[in-house]
């Protein structure tokens, strides 16, 4: 064997047993943004990202494999581990040492293990910050009026993007779920973007930024006006609807069913002046087809404006909607729905904080996993 002949077997068995294909750079590869669709950085192929939400707090060391096992099509984890200025103490990752970006010690480690349990099953992961006091909650004090916090905003992103740039398998960094302000104008959130992703991108230029429109992602308010000047960009929004069916917050579940109809303040609670501005009180018939107009009004129509990719964060239902009122249906329909349109997706969520009973968007409960909601996710992303 020559020289030459041995280098090119030695990398072909790194390559094929780590799954590490370093790019130009040296660093690990990246999804590639092309236009509309992402691409595998390992097949050079369109990729449809489909996954479930972590919280880093409630992870356990079980759910990478339970993951795999459970929902083996998974790619895609969206890990929201940056809990900062977020107005809880006890959880709270922010501190006042700029030196580690402003950022705890634990809330470090929780990321590391998260991301590390995806990354033993070659499982994507976006990094998400979750800041509701700087994102709006706390004004004035936010980041789109105080000055120092959005400088120290700023830092903390710069430190993960150094920590994360040579780790496997991140798939983004999404900047702020959600700007929950509803007095900034977009142009003001998006400037604040801009700077954030300038400022990632400084130093990990090859992994994508994930933003999404003010107030609270809402996928109407996903218009031209959250583009960035940066092609290296996942545009993002929620899809919780109708509200009062999948959670139930009414107390009315016996009077709810999918597919059914809805008022428009049913389905676009405080929304009606821009929804249903000829009729506030307009019925509408809530099915796959409604939905499917949605997207084609909104996220779509985005992609015809400029060809960018884009992704449901958040979409689910609880597990306290019965069967019989068409949780199976719905869950069937947006995931079916999501892959038809190629539109990325992470179902709402794994796992979630203690509760004595079962009712929420949880898939695992306890040892207990979600049956309807795998065998739906299952079918729809093994096709």
């Amino acid at each position: 064997m020559t020289v030459d002949s041995f280098f090119c077997f030695l990398l072909i068995f790194l390559g094929t047993s780590q799954a590490t294909f370093l790019n130009d750079t040296g660093l690990p590869a990246r999804l590639v943004i092309d236009g509309s669709q992402i691409l595998d950085p390992y097949t050079g192929e369109p990729i449809t990202l489909h996954g479930v939400n972590w919280w880093s707090g409630y992870f356990q060391s079980d759910d990478g494999l339970d993951l795999e096992t459970q929902l083996p099509d998974a790619n895609l984890v969206r890990l929201v581990g940056i809990l900062w200025d977020n107005g809880n103490p006890d959880t709270d990752c922010r501190t006042g040492d700029a030196s580690q970006g402003y950022l705890t010690e634990t809330c470090v480690k929780h990321l590391d293990n998260a991301i590390k349990a995806a990354q033993r099953h070659n499982v994507w992961v976006i990094i998400t910050c979750r800041a509701a006091e700087a994102a709006g909650d706390g004004y004035p004090n936010d980041v789109f009026h105080d000055v120092e916090l959005r400088a120290q905003y700023e830092v903390m992103w710069r430190w993960v993007a150094e920590r994360y740039r040579t780790w496997e398998w991140i798939a983004g960094y999404e900047i702020m779920s959600e700007p929950r302000t509803k007095i900034t104008p977009q142009e003001d959130v998006t400037a604040f973007y801009s700077q954030m992703c300038t400022a990632v991108h400084e130093l990990d230029p090859a992994t994508p930024c994930v933003v999404g429109p003010a107030p609270y992602y809402k996928v109407w308010q996903l218009d031209e006006g959250v583009l960035l000047d940066d092609e290296n960009v996942i545009y993002t929004f929620d899809f919780f609807l109708p509200w009062s069916f999948i959670t139930n917050d009414t107390g009315m579940v016996d009077h709810r069913t999918y597919p059914g109809e809805y008022a428009c303040n049913d389905i676009f609670k405080g929304w009606v002046d821009k929804m249903c501005p000829e009729d506030h009180n307009a019925i509408f018939q809530v099915d796959k087809d409604f939905f499917l107009d949605i997207l084609l009004q909104y996220p779509l129509r985005l992609q015809e404006i400029r060809p960018v990719p884009v992704f449901c964060n958040q979409w689910g239902i609880k597990h306290l909607v019965p069967e019989s009122h068409g949780r199976r249906q719905y869950v069937q329909d947006m995931a079916s729905l999501f892959q038809e349109m190629g539109v990325h997706s992470t179902y709402w969520i794994w796992r979630s904080y203690h509760k004595d009973d079962w009712t929420g968007f949880e898939i695992v409960y306890y040892g207990q996993f979600d049956s309807l909601v795998i065998d739906e996710l299952t079918r729809a992303w093994s096709g």
